[in-house]
């Protein structure tokens, strides 16, 4: 075996000393610490933030990762459709297809092939939600508020009901996407909605600025309305276009204004659109009550899915660009002046200046 050197002997221990110094060192210190009563232990990074809902402030996780939606489509196709795959279950139309209610709407989000089963809007299963152990709850009014109570004390429960009054389009689905930390990804898709609406508005919507448009919807040969909301995406689309509400809508003031299948002709219109539900035809007697409006003769009468047009989510939208391009393809408009661009506001006199009338003069 080789023999150390004295320079090796003295050089290992001086480094043990050194270390033995090192050590000695921090334990004194951690007594000065211990005896300092001015020393504050670093705090802990929060874990949880304080959102508003319906019934006010809800801490909530941080970055929640079991979410339950009480809503396939206003709510977990909302926020799911940003790209949020944190949701574990959402009450469905039909728990047999749950996709069913969202699938016209375009791309099935990856996470509802996971989702669990917590029962129908009408009859949520508390019983399978609490054995889901969520950590967020998200829902609307009508359907969640007859169990709040009970939906609070599974898990923190965020209620998001419509903003009252004069709001931005989609602010429903926004107020969600900030609650899970999406708002980012819903700004990015109102800008590639955007750059789609540009060209359309360029192409083969471009001789429809200023035409008067009506929107109707059907729910049965009982039930049609014509609709004059600011937030549903298929008349959002149709503003954003430069189309105007035509004349005989303008005196409406409600969203969704209920007429009788007989009158439906009397709100015609440069270009009329109908929405269907999806694999639904017309009735005949309304295609024949509007056989001789404007809109029809002219070959300006569309047919649109009231899935997509109704549904207050940006990827709505793109659904109904998507059909606007393919149903406005070729197509020349013509514009009644009847309809259309409502005239400019009649500007107010001009105040009249008194001046002093002229000295008679002498003959």
């Amino acid at each position: 075996m080789p023999t150390a050197t004295l320079l090796e002997i003295t050089d290992e221990a001086t480094r043990r000393q050194f270390l033995s110094m090192l050590v000695a060192a921090g334990m004194l210190t951690a007594c000065a610490d211990d005896d300092d009563p001015e020393a504050q232990p670093t705090p802990s990074a929060p874990t949880t933030r304080t959102v508003d809902s319906s019934h006010g402030p809800v801490e909530i996780p941080l970055n929640p990762t079991r979410v339950v939606a009480l809503h396939d489509q206003l709510v977990g196709y909302a926020v799911a459709s940003l790209g949020f795959d944190k949701l574990i279950a959402a009450t469905v139309r039909d728990t047999a297809d749950p996709a069913q209610a969202i699938r016209p709407l375009g791309t099935v989000p990856p996470v509802w092939s996971t989702l669990l089963d917590i029962g129908t809007h009408d009859q949520p299963d508390l019983e399978a939600i609490a054995a889901a152990k969520p950590d967020l709850i998200l829902g609307l009014p009508y359907e969640a508020d007859p169990v709040y109570d009970k939906l609070s004390s599974i898990a923190p429960t965020v209620i998001i009901d419509l903003v009252q009054g004069a709001r931005p389009p989609f602010q429903r689905q926004r107020d969600l996407a900030r609650v899970v930390g999406v708002e980012e990804a819903m700004d990015r898709r109102l800008g590639e909605y955007r750059d789609k609406l540009a060209a359309l508005k360029a192409g083969a919507a471009a001789g429809l600025v200023g035409a008067g448009y009506t929107y109707m919807e059907s729910y049965g040969p009982e039930e049609c309305y014509v609709v004059r909301s600011d937030y549903s995406p298929g008349p959002v689309v149709l503003k954003d276009l430069g189309m105007v509400p035509s004349s005989t809508t303008r005196s409406i003031t409600e969203e969704y204004f209920q007429v009788s299948r007989e009158n439906l002709a009397s709100y015609d219109a440069d270009v009329l659109f109908f929405g269907l539900p999806e694999g639904e035809e017309m009735d005949a007697t309304t295609e024949r009550l509007l056989a001789n409006t404007y809109a029809v003769r002219n070959g300006q009468f569309f047919r649109v899915p009231r899935d997509i047009w109704a549904l207050e989510v940006v990827e709505a939208l793109f659904g109904t660009i998507t059909g606007l391009e393919s149903a406005f393809a070729g197509k020349e408009f013509t514009l009644s002046g009847e309809y259309g661009t409502p005239p400019a506001a009649t500007p107010e006199p001009a105040e009249e200046v008194e001046t002093a009338s002229p000295e008679p003069t002498e003959s």
